[in-house]
């Protein structure tokens, strides 16, 4: 295996996950916890879910 065939591998490996990652996102089955020194169990949380850009757009122009 050369290094070139090597680093395409590992190019196809990061696409496919980053493909399998967007989908769970896409699909509301991810999760995430950040955590900070402040807050070591977790300063934000919550399910990632798919939403219209349209609809975000219009509540944000509604709130002002």
């Amino acid at each position: 295996l050369s290094i070139s065939s090597l680093t395409i591998c590992l190019t196809l490996i990061r696409v496919s996950l980053f493909r399998r990652i967007m989908g769970f996102m896409g699909n509301g089955s991810t999760y995430v916890n950040v955590h900070s020194i402040e807050f070591p169990l977790g300063e934000i949380r919550g399910q990632i879910e798919q939403v219209d850009i349209d609809t975000v757009e219009e509540e944000d122009e509604e709130e002002e």
